[in-house]
């Protein structure tokens, strides 16, 4: 095989390659937004904002999925007194529509993040290594008044039922994105807390594989 055919036949798999990973993010796409919606509820996540009180002031922070402020709407929905900043990339901004009480914000977690009560993070930061994690903490914590919190909804380890593999296969396809993520225990997750300078955690609830974990700023 001469010098052309090569170039020829590794230039097709890059192809292969990238189509391959495009139809990897529209599987993850896809299947994300209706699970964190359906553990959001389950989970009780509306509940335990509305705790900030009337006024309170919950922000979305993160990058994909769920740019859109879908989350948030279901918030504001049930709950009007509270405003909402969602808070995601340029590029995913600038294709968010307009809704009652949300405001959208672009700009980067990994630089700074928005003032609030109460941020509110979906399935974020098992796809980052721990070095990326404390960082964003530590921008959210930056953000928060003294009694503010972060709330996260994160998965669990995959179990033997359908709906767990089903996650586990999605967290794969996540991390085969992005080599630096990682899922943790409770304890890993207190360690970057205390890293990040959080007082404690708590995990509230667990439901459908998933778990509401949140971050207190101080006692």
């Amino acid at each position: 095989m001469n010098s052309e055919e090569n170039q020829m036949k590794t230039s097709t798999n890059e192809e292969d390659d990238h189509i391959h990973g495009q139809y990897a993010i529209q599987l993850v796409s896809a299947s994300v937004l209706p699970m964190v919606l359906k553990a959001t509820i389950e989970l009780g996540v509306l509940d335990i904002i509305d705790k900030a009180g009337p006024g309170g002031l919950a922000q979305g922070a993160g990058s994909a999925p769920g740019g859109g402020g879908s989350i948030l709407k279901m918030i504001i929905f049930k709950y009007p007194t509270i405003k909402c900043v969602n808070y995601d990339l340029p590029s995913i901004i600038e294709k968010s529509t307009s809704y009652p009480g949300m405001e959208h914000v672009a700009g980067d977690i990994f630089v700074d993040i928005p003032k609030g009560e109460a941020i509110f993070v979906k399935w974020m930061l098992h796809s980052w290594d721990d070095k990326h994690c404390v960082k964003i903490l530590k921008n959210c914590h930056e953000a928060l008044p003294a009694h503010g919190k972060v709330d996260l909804v994160i998965p669990e380890a995959p179990e033997t039922i359908l709906a767990a593999k089903s996650l586990f296969q999605l967290d794969m396809l996540m991390m085969n994105m992005n080599s630096r993520g990682k899922d943790r225990t409770r304890k890993e997750f207190q360690s970057l807390g205390e890293d990040a300078w959080y007082s404690h955690i708590q995990v509230p609830c667990s439901a459908f594989n998933f778990s509401v974990i949140e971050f207190y700023k101080s006692i």
